[in-house]
C-alpha cells in the first residue's frame, strides 16, 4: 500500500533493490522548483504526509488509487494538472494544517540492485509507520481491569 513520489523515476516487481535511506525527502524530485532551495532534497509536503497517513490508518473510502497517486504527484510539484475536481486532494487541502497523525510518513528511497544499473536512482515510494501509544493502551486495560476487580469484590460483599 504505497504510492510512487517521482514521475520520472521507474520500479519494476520481481526486482531487488537497495534502501538507500528512509527520510523526509526524495532524493531526486521531477518538475520541483524548490529543489534548489533545499540542497536536491524534494521534501514532502504537509499535504502528501497527511493524505498518505490517513488512507494508511482509516483505510479512507471514496478515494481511487488515481485519485490519491494524482493528489500526490500534484502536492510533490511532479504534474501541474488541477486536482480541484479530485477528493483526495480536496480532503488534503481542507485537513493537512491541522491533522493529527496516527503514523510517521516517510519517502522510502531506492536504488537499483540489478546487474546493468546497480546503484541507480529507482522510484522513491512512501511508505508509513503507526505512532506507538507510549503504553496508554496498556494502562487503561488495566485501569479497566481494576475496576472490574473492584466492582466484583463490591458485589461478592
Amino acid at each position: 500500500m504505497t504510492f510512487c513520489m517521482e514521475l520520472s523515476e521507474s520500479i519494476s516487481l520481481g526486482q531487488q533493490f537497495l534502501v538507500s535511506g528512509i527520510d523526509d525527502y526524495a532524493v531526486k524530485g521531477g518538475a520541483d522548483l524548490d529543489l534548489p532551495l533545499n540542497d536536491g532534497k524534494d521534501y514532502l509536503s504537509a499535504e502528501t504526509k497527511a493524505l498518505y497517513d490517513y488512507f494508511r490508518s482509516s483505510a479512507a473510502t471514496g478515494f481511487t488509487g488515481g485519485d490519491l497517486q494524482n493528489a500526490f504527484w500534484f502536492f510533490e510539484h511532479e504534474i501541474a494538472t488541477s486536482q480541484a475536481a479530485n477528493p483526495a486532494y480536496q480532503w488534503a487541502v481542507a485537513n493537512a494544517a491541522t491533522y493529527q497523525f496516527a503514523g510517521e510518513v516517510k519517502a522510502l528511497n531506492l536504488k537499483f540492485k540489478t546487474a546493468t544499473r546497480v546503484g541507480e536512482d529507482a522510484q522513491t515510494l512512501l511508505t508509513w509507520q503507526p505512532i506507538p501509544d507510549g503504553g496508554a493502551t496498556l494502562m487503561l486495560l488495566g485501569g479497566a481491569l481494576l475496576g472490574l476487580g473492584a466492582l466484583r469484590r463490591k458485589f461478592r460483599q
